[in-house]
């Protein structure tokens, strides 16, 4: 498997410059709602200052906690990472503006290369005054304020939710959703392989989704598979609140991959469509860990079905860790890997 390509060195990046920019915004006081800092660094430097911060991560990483909306209450300021998405932003930005008091500082700072520069018109929809404070290491900051009129924000995350229909194999289903999950809105063409593979029988009841995102693979086992028991992971809080929304009795777990699941587990069938970005980088750790952990988390005769563009040289990876593995079926852009323990077959 090639050298794991994290993320952290350009989080660390970007965080930099938006923490050094705030030591010279002094006094720096109050409660303060930082979102999204995977760092950590500019909630090191907001405490330092005297604020009281107040912490919101879409996404777990490590033992930091997530949750799919911010806490209720009212800030002095705020600060966003940039996300991926117009429409992620839009969310976050009206989430993180509704807990701003009026006259209070908005922060927003990213990479340039992660449109950092055309963030403009859609701050200027909820904050007055924006502009740039800072441009550096390829990255930029900007700053609003809040205003003292009624702003027309979409402040609930109920506000967000959409619903789209998909045809799965076992007849069309409703699927709700947010912005920023994958695929969001549709079915993509990876996912729709693995659906449209899925084994005709199972070694046993307990299967796991790891990467559920809105849970459409899931709701997939379900038609194919009513009697089996469902566990879904995501370290994304709102693919896990639209899971949990989309699949009711299912076990949903919210946190960074394995650490999410009692210990004690084992399945019979892991499905995964993992995700090999984050944000502008290729990362491929996540699917590092899917493929360690379920050569230990699979019962003797269980089987991981884990789908992935064809140019991932998957194959090499999954020998490494399972005693059989063959392509159960490609298209023009994604192969489906089948891997056991031991011989096992559909």
């Amino acid at each position: 498997m090639p050298a794991t390509r994290h993320r952290v060195p350009r989080e660390e990046r970007v965080a930099s410059v938006m923490s050094a920019h705030l030591a010279t915004v002094r006094p720096l006081s109050g409660r303060v709602l930082v979102v999204d800092d995977e760092a950590g660094a500019v909630e090191a430097e907001l405490s330092r200052s005297g604020a009281v911060v107040c912490a919101w991560r879409r996404r777990a990483v490590g033992d930091r906690p997530a949750r799919p909306w911010p806490a209720d209450g009212s800030f002095d300021a705020a600060t966003l990472r940039l996300p991926k998405g117009r429409e992620s932003l839009r969310m976050l930005l009206h989430a993180a503006v509704s807990r701003v008091r009026p006259g209070g500082n908005v922060w927003l700072y990213g990479a340039n290369d992660e449109g950092a520069r055309s963030a403009e018109p859609l701050l200027g929809s909820v904050l007055r005054e924006v502009r740039t404070v800072e441009t550096r290491g390829h990255c930029r900051i900007w700053r609003g304020i809040r205003g003292a009129g009624p702003a027309q924000l979409r402040s609930a995350l109920s506000d967000w939710e959409s619903r789209f229909t998909v045809e799965l194999p076992g007849g069309a289903v409703r699927v709700l959703t947010y912005p920023g999950l994958f695929a969001h809105g549709r079915l993509d063409d990876g996912t729709r392989l693995l659906i449209e593979s899925l084994p005709l029988k199972l070694p046993g009841l307990q299967v796991l989704d790891f990467g559920c995102g809105a849970g459409v693979i899931a709701l997939a086992l379900r038609q194919r598979f009513p009697e089996a028991e469902l566990d879904l992971v995501d370290s994304d809080a709102l693919a896990v609140e639209a899971s949990r929304r989309n699949l009711p009795g299912a076990r949903v777990h919210l946190g960074d991959a394995w650490s999410a699941l009692p210990g004690s587990d084992r399945f019979d069938l892991i499905v995964s469509n993992p995700p090999f970005h984050r944000g502008k980088e290729e990362d491929f750790e996540l699917i590092r860990k899917l493929i360690d952990g379920a050569a230990q988390r699979l019962r003797r005769r269980g089987a991981l079905l884990v789908v992935a563009q064809r140019r991932l040289a998957l194959g090499r990876w999954l020998e490494d860790r399972f005693a059989a593995v063959r392509v159960e079926r490609e298209s023009r852009s994604h192969r489906l890997w089948f891997a056991t323990r031991s011989l096992w077959q559909s």
